[in-house]
């Protein structure tokens, strides 16, 4: 849109800063028998060795899964690599009661691809994302959709302002941005993407039609690239677990009766 930079343009999107909150949380000891559950089970190796993989973790607060997403995202950022992935991350913690969660994990997401890209890339981002929103606004035609299109041909209102309207009439339906920006998500093949959700039970009320969305986006990923992961983590949940059944998991309970198991069968033998 003309008018507006990058920067102001993320000044009007305001997404909640995830690097800031990120590099707040405890580093932790990859060596502590605390964390084992995660860095020395097989799906995890696996998950870091492949291509393109979905892997969950699950487990209650004390196990330590918001240190351990803390821990992958540097780890993943950290690659020494000129085919490094791109590295996106969001804690669902850090927009708790937010009207829309899918429109805030999509803001930070933007606002992280936007970080990524070239000068001339980041106009194009920007412009792609608000056309698509502002299509699917208008082809909705609701007399607060008309208002907006007179708005946006008004010479006399700001850039700021149309972004604006934009944004807030189209954020009570997440959907609707995660469209948008599945309309610019064009990864390199050979580059990669790697996507960290923690804290997926965070969502509270908003938490099915989140991991829905979700669900649906990593299919999304799946039909355009070839070289995609994806880490979730959440707190161990029925709702959830029925949400999330079939992807590659790794639960802090299962894995620790797993141990002791072990140690019974050793010891008898």
């Amino acid at each position: 849109m003309e008018g507006i930079g990058p920067d102001q343009f993320l000044q009007v999107l305001s997404p909640v800063d995830q690097e800031k909150y990120q590099s707040g949380l405890p580093k932790l000891d990859r060596d502590d028998p605390k964390f084992c559950w995660v860095f020395e089970n097989m799906d995890f190796e696996q998950w870091c060795l492949a291509n393109s993989q979905v892997l969950w973790l699950t487990g209650p607060p004390e196990c330590g899964t918001h240190e351990v997403a803390s821990h992958i995202v540097d780890l993943a950022r950290s690659q020494d690599s000129e085919t490094q992935p791109i590295v996106f991350y969001f804690f669902c913690s850090t927009v708790t009661g937010t009207k829309s969660i899918m429109a805030a994990f999509i803001h930070a997401l933007l606002q992280q691809l936007i970080s990524y890209s070239s000068p001339l890339k980041k106009i194009s981002v920007i412009t792609a994302f608000l056309c698509t929103l502002l299509d699917t606004v208008i082809c909705r035609d609701s007399d607060a959709d008309a208002d907006l299109w007179r708005l946006i041909k008004n010479p006399d209102c700001s850039p700021e302002l149309k972004i604006r309207k934009i944004l807030d009439v189209s954020s009570v339906n997440g959907h609707w941005h995660a469209n948008a920006i599945k309309q610019i998500l064009h990864i390199e093949q050979e580059q990669g993407l790697t996507i960290i959700i923690d804290g997926l039970d965070e969502a509270k009320d908003q938490k099915t039609g989140f991991i829905k969305e979700i669900c649906g986006f990593i299919t999304h990923l799946k039909q355009q690239t070839c070289k995609f992961k994806v880490l979730l983590t959440s707190q161990p949940q029925i709702e959830i677990k029925a949400l999330l059944e079939g992807l590659s998991c790794i639960e802090y309970d299962i894995e620790r009766k797993g141990s002791v198991l072990l140690c019974i069968f050793s010891t008898s033998s």
